[in-house]
Order: C-alpha cells, then sequence, then structure tokens
C-alpha cells in the first residue's frame, strides 16, 4: 500500500469522523496522517495538510465557542497550506468559513466576502482544465451563493435578490450532487422559494 493510498484513507476517516463527531478518531487519523507526511514539501503533502488542518478547524467549529480561536488559527493555517500546495480552489473553502457568522465579520463584510469569493470561484470554473478542478470550483460558488441567501433570509433581506441567487444556484452544473451531498431536501428549496416569491 502506497503513503500516498494511505494518507487518502486516513483523509476519508478524518472527514467521516469529523462529520459523526468522532473527535478522537480524528485525532488518531491526524497523527497517522503528520507520520506519513513527515517533513515533506511537496504541494501533495501541503494539499494533505491543507485538508486535515481544514477539518480540525471544522471540529473546533463544531465544538463550540470556547473553540472559536483555535478554529479561526486552523482555518488561516489552512488557507495558507492550500496556497503552499498550489490549489487555490482548496483555500475558497476555508475563506468561506470566515462568512461564518461567529467570526465576527458584519453582516454587510459577510455579503461582500462570498460575493468576492463567488466571483473567484467562478473565474476558477471558467479556466479549469479538468473536471474535478471545475466541480470543486462550482462546489465553492453555491457555497457563497447560499451564505448570501442565509444572510437575506435572515436579516429580511430583498426577495428579488434571493430569487435571482436560487436561480443561479440551480443552474450552476455541480447543483444536483451538492443537494445529495449536504442532504439538502426539496422542502428547503420551496421554502427559498417561498421567501423569493414574495417580491
Amino acid at each position: 500500500m502506497s503513503t500516498e493510498f494511505r494518507i487518502d484513507v486516513h483523509l476519508k476517516i478524518l472527514e467521516g469522523a469529523r462529520r459523526d463527531e468522532q473527535y478522537e478518531t480524528m485525532h488518531n487519523a491526524a497523527a497517522a496522517i503528520n507520520m506519513e507526511l513527515g517533513e515533506s514539501d511537496s504541494r501533495d503533502a501541503w494539499a494533505a495538510r491543507s485538508k486535515m488542518t481544514y477539518e480540525l478547524h471544522m471540529a473546533a467549529y463544531q465544538q463550540g465557542k470556547a473553540l472559536l480561536k483555535q478554529s479561526l488559527k486552523l482555518m488561516h493555517q489552512s488557507t495558507e497550506e492550500a496556497r503552499k500546495a498550489g490549489d487555490p480552489v482548496a483555500a475558497l473553502f476555508t475563506e468561506t468559513n470566515q462568512c461564518l457568522p461567529e467570526f465576527g465579520l458584519s453582516t454587510k463584510e459577510r455579503m461582500e466576502k462570498s460575493a468576492s469569493i463567488c466571483e473567484k470561484a467562478e473565474a476558477f470554473v471558467a479556466a479549469a482544465l479538468d473536471d474535478k478542478t471545475r466541480d470543486r470550483a462550482n462546489r465553492a460558488a453555491i457555497n457563497t451563493r447560499f451564505n448570501v441567501i442565509d444572510i437575506l433570509t435572515k436579516t429580511g433581506g430583498d426577495p428579488n435578490e434571493v430569487g435571482r441567487l436560487l436561480k443561479l444556484v440551480k443552474a450552476n452544473p455541480y447543483y444536483e450532487t451538492y443537494k445529495k451531498d449536504h442532504g439538502f431536501e426539496e422542502a428547503s428549496v420551496r421554502k427559498l422559494e417561498a421567501y423569493a416569491n414574495k417580491a
């Protein structure tokens, strides 16, 4: 079994454990990844570190506000590791999390940052040379659109803007996969459509 394969297996365990809130399993998987990576300075190594740190950042976020400071530190670390890996699309996912309300940005700043990240993601979609990169960039774009939609619906924002953004989300080629991966049910979509139809 190659080192690359073992790292990939550990990363999948790490992600699954984070979603299941199995934090001891995460700790063990992260230790195994660090052992496999050693001091490697390759782009693949930095990509693995970025993914690992992203999952640890999300775990810290999940565990509550007491760990927000640690989560924020890991978020910035993951972004830097993604850049060292030459993977700017991965950096977008971490940047998107900066728009979570718990991290202190104002509503206006969160919306502006989300829009800026979405523009970057769509630029990566246009420039992508392979389907995997295109899908990941499309997923990043959907994330930011939903960020803004969430802000608008929770603050009584313009229904017309919600409708416009929802159409863009649905037109995204990754939309159906996104719904499946995130458990996004049709009832949730209809609720957003109902909000948009208040215009």
